[in-house]
Parts: C-alpha cells; structure tokens; sequence
C-alpha cells in the first residue's frame, strides 16, 4: 500500500504512500552481485526488499497503474529469499542500523539508467520466510507490517508473548465491511483471523480506509475493544482514485471524502464515550487539510518568495487556496497531478506539467522572472521528477527565469494529523471563519 504522498504542504508521504517491485532471475542457492546491492541498499534502509505482488490486491492501489503514468518507473522483483539470501540481508542489517534507530519494511528507491526502481513496504508474512527467520527479525524491534493473508494467529500469538516490548504490527485492515472488502480487496483474506490478530498483537497500528461514515464507525467500535487492551493505536485515511481507476473506486473515494467530515464530528463528539480515542487515532485527510494546519511553517518556508507579478510559485492543487490568501502580490499556480482522479498532493506533480503552465502565462502576456517550486515533486535529493527529468528541461526552454526549489521539512512530509487538528479545519470551514496563516 502505500503511505505514502504528501503534498507540497501534505504530508505523510507515508500514507500516500509509491511502491514499486524489481525482476531479476531466480536464485536457488547463489546470489548475484546484482541481488547482494538491493539487500545492501535494504538493509542500509531498515528494510526487506519486496520479491513478491501484494496479496491484498486492492484495486485502489496505485502501483496497478503507476508504470502507465510514469512510463521510467520500473515495477519489478527481487529474487526468492533463500536461506543464503537472508542471512546476508540479516547480517547486513545488524551492521547498519543502531538498535535505537531500527525500523523495518520502509520504503526506498533507487536510480538505475533507465529510470526508477521503487522498493515498497513488503507483506512480511508473504516473503516466503520460515517462522525462524521470522522470529529472528521479531527480535530486533521493527514494525512488521502484513495484509492479514498468510498470516498464522497462534505465530502472532506466540509471538507477541514472547517478545511483548519488541514486536509489533501494523495492520493493513482497510475494512471489516465483507462487501467494500469483496469488491475491492482479495477475498482469500480471512476476516476473523485478521480479528483474532487484532486481539493478540501488542500495540499494533490498525490501518483504515474512509469508504463512508457507516464503515468507518463499524471498524472504529470492532477495533476499540481491542486497541483498550492492547494499546493498539487507529490510523484512517482518505480513499483516493486516479484516472485508471475503476469506477467502483471512484465513487468509493468521492463518498469517503464526502462523508470524512462526519467521521471526524462524530469521533469528536463521541471521544469520551469511546474511551478517549483520540489518544488512540492519526488522520490522513484531503491534502486541504494538511495545507490548513501546517499554515504556520507554510507561511515561514514562503517568506523568501519576492513577491512580485514577475514571480511565480507552483505548487499542489491541495495546498493552492492556502497560499493563495498568504500570498497576494505574486502568482500562485496549482499543477494537477498527473495521477489524475481527485490526488490533489505533490508527488506526481512533474516539470512538464510546470512547463505547460508557464507557455500558458507567457502566451497571455505575463511577464515571468522568477518560478518557485515545491522541493516534494523531486526524488533523487531534489535533482529530477518521477518522469526522471531534471530541472535543467525547464532552463533549456526558458533560460532567462530563475528557479528556486523549497524544501518542505520531513516533519510536514511525514506528518500524520490528530482527530483536534482535523476537527478545528471542518469547524472552522462550516462556520465560514477564516483560516489565516497568523492565528
């Protein structure tokens, strides 16, 4: 799944999460010089490079059309993890990771000549590893995260007792609902084994998806019993869909944003009588929101903007109107995402989209002299966008404008926000109040 994807100003690239899958060759007993560089680069980044499909094959999923989007991103695989395979990750792992630093199944990329290489979070439990070499990673106190398909309970079970202050789970549950999880989700998952892994596990993180408010305060009422008894802590996002989704996704998504409002008044005013879940629960909104709340730090990382009807500065559809009102005297463009469907953050925002925005303000008359972009849409510290195009594409066709790119701080960028932050934003646009970046 993904986490991950902010946006200029949305974080949580995590819950927007890109993931991407390498193909090598099988191997049986040696490994490839090519294979020992991707457990390296894994292991270096407190994670198990992916060598398997999802299981949960969700049809909202960007990684099912992500390459059609972005033709230079490569989805591929690893070889099989044989026993060879993993000692070598695991001896490596232990070398480049301090043990209070560890974390495990994040997210890493890596260039190659023909473009990009996305190594996503992995199923732990669909990597083809024996309950050994599971149990050895338990020990090292990471987060293991798993769909709930081939998941044993009495492994987790054991497992969670016998490594109570180390091992722990999130939880990919989407939703308990047996009809949005028929129709969307890979149906081979048992929900009631995923119920009992709920119950056993040790502060887990359960992952939700806003489908509508009737779903979300279902799994909400399912998981709350448990969360009380083992700590466990809600995650809930927004549903998103891109111009290859099905239809069935589309209108899914524009009923989950419809209905996100309510979900967060009804948690709002029903805290106490769910036994203060607020103190229990992360928030994934629209990228709207995430503009709103971290308006402050917006306000500070714009300050070196001239503003001047000379300049201009790009940024996300989410994070347009935010910085619009901060932002009076300059030009504010918002670049749709080339994902398309209603993905209103940055990652996916690319050069020539900019560039077609810029033709467009020349061929009216605008004077442009100066562009500021957002530091988000770049991979690769910042040199080049997901169609692995540099900077110096839009120099070469308007080589007389300066180009200045903001860099957007990992505490916006890997934010999640809390029940209050998200409930101040829905009160204050009901009331009709204005969200100055000053308040």
């Amino acid at each position: 799944m993904v986490r991950a994807f902010a946006d200029f100003i949305v974080g949580n690239q995590a819950c927007f999460s890109i993931a991407f899958r390498l193909t090598l060759a099988y191997l049986s007993i040696m490994i490839s010089k090519e294979h020992k560089d991707f457990l390296i680069r894994g292991a270096k980044e407190g994670c198990l490079p992916k060598n398997c499909a999802c299981p949960a094959q969700c049809k909202f999923c960007y990684e099912r059309n992500f390459t059609k989007m972005f033709p230079r991103v490569k989805t591929k695989h690893i070889p099989q993890y044989t026993k060879e395979a993993f000692d070598f990750f695991y001896e490596k792992f232990l070398d480049y990771q301090k043990k209070d630093e560890l974390k495990l199944n994040g997210e890493f990329r890596r260039k190659s000549e023909d473009g990009w290489q996305y190594f996503p979070e992995c199923d732990f439990f669909n990597l083809g590893l024996t309950q050994n070499q599971i149990e050895k990673v338990a020990q090292i106190e990471g987060t293991c995260y798993t769909t709930g398909l081939n998941t044993d309970f009495n492994f987790i079970k054991y497992l969670s007792r016998k490594y109570p202050k180390r091992f722990r789970l999130r939880l990919s549950i989407i939703t308990f609902d047996p009809l949005i999880r028929r129709n969307v989700m890979n149906s081979d998952i048992d929900i009631e084994n995923l119920k009992k892994i709920c119950k056993v596990a040790i502060r887990p993180i359960f992952f939700l998806l806003c489908f509508n408010k009737e779903q979300v305060i279902s799994d909400i009422n399912i998981l709350n019993k448990y969360s009380l008894r083992n700590e466990g802590t809600f995650f809930i996002h927004k549903l998103y869909y891109n111009k290859f989704s099905p239809a069935l996704v589309k209108d899914y998504a524009v009923r989950g944003e419809n209905d996100l409002k309510g979900v967060v008044y009804y948690l709002k005013l029903n805290d106490k009588k769910l036994n203060n879940i607020s103190e229990r629960l992360r928030m994934g909104p629209t990228a709207r929101v995430y503009a709103w709340v971290f308006r402050r730090e917006i306000g500070r990382l714009l300050e070196g903007c001239r503003e001047a009807d000379s300049g201009a500065i790009f940024c996300s559809v989410g994070a347009y109107q935010m910085i619009r009102n901060m932002k009076k005297k300059i030009n504010v463009i918002p670049v749709e995402n080339s994902m398309g469907g209603c993905v209103d953050f940055t990652v996916g925002m690319t050069l020539r989209s900019i560039m077609h925005k810029m033709r467009g303000m020349l061929d009216k008359g605008k004077v442009l002299r100066e562009i500021y972009l957002p530091g988000s849409m770049f991979v690769d510290d910042k040199k080049v966008d997901l169609n692995g195009e540099g900077i110096d594409l839009i120099r070469e066709e308007f080589p007389g404008i300066k180009i200045k790119v903001i860099d957007i701080p990992l505490k916006i960028l890997n934010s999640t926000l809390s029940l209050d932050e998200c409930f101040k934003y829905y009160i204050l646009n009901e009331l009709n109040l204005p969200h100055r970046c000053q308040e």
